[in-house]
């Protein structure tokens, strides 16, 4: 379409255009606010529902594990791990007034379950998860790993950029705070 409205020769017919127009094609996606609507409305869904995923299998670990300390290679679920990482990550940045993806529902929810925020190192902890016990036992089911989805924390410049052209409009559709 725009090699044709720029004159460059190409297999787009004007009846092919004009069957387009007719069913309400949109051809500047991007630009269109209400495809742009849609777009950040399904992104902020699917991740949303990604964050839902991990947080069942913390809590199917909690359960197991009598903790949420994840080993940092779980080896078991490594989608997990990884995604209670970035919790800890996004709590920091909460803590200190910096965008962030932990809104007041999630830190609500994890708070509930016991979910530790902060995890000292080895030699400063109190507390001493052996890894090797965890890592023996069995695999908490995943099914992130399995549908090969998103991590669900809405990170990532899709979701933002698709959201508006505006950095805080970006932010507050994406779910970050600052």
């Amino acid at each position: 379409y725009k090699k044709k409205m720029a004159g460059i020769d190409n297999s787009m017919t004007d009846e092919h255009i004009q069957r387009l127009k007719d069913i309400g094609f949109v051809w500047e996606a991007k630009q269109d606010s209400v495809w742009k609507e849609k777009d950040c409305s399904m992104k902020v869904a699917k991740a949303d529902s990604g964050w839902e995923r991990n947080y069942k299998d913390l809590v199917k670990f909690k359960k197991k594990h009598k903790h949420t300390i994840v080993p940092k290679k779980y080896a078991k679920n490594q989608v997990l791990s990884s995604w209670v990482f970035r919790q800890r990550k996004h709590y920091r940045l909460r803590q200190e007034n910096n965008a962030h993806h932990m809104s007041d529902e999630r830190l609500k929810k994890l708070d509930d379950i016991g979910f530790v925020f902060q995890v000292r190192k080895k030699k400063e902890s109190s507390m001493h998860v052996n890894k090797e016990d965890v890592e023996k036992e069995e695999d908490v089911e995943s099914t992130n790993t399995a549908k090969g989805e998103g991590n669900g924390d809405s990170q990532g410049s899709e979701t933002e950029s698709a959201c508006s052209e505006n950095e805080s409009d970006k932010d507050e559709a994406a779910g970050i705070v600052a």
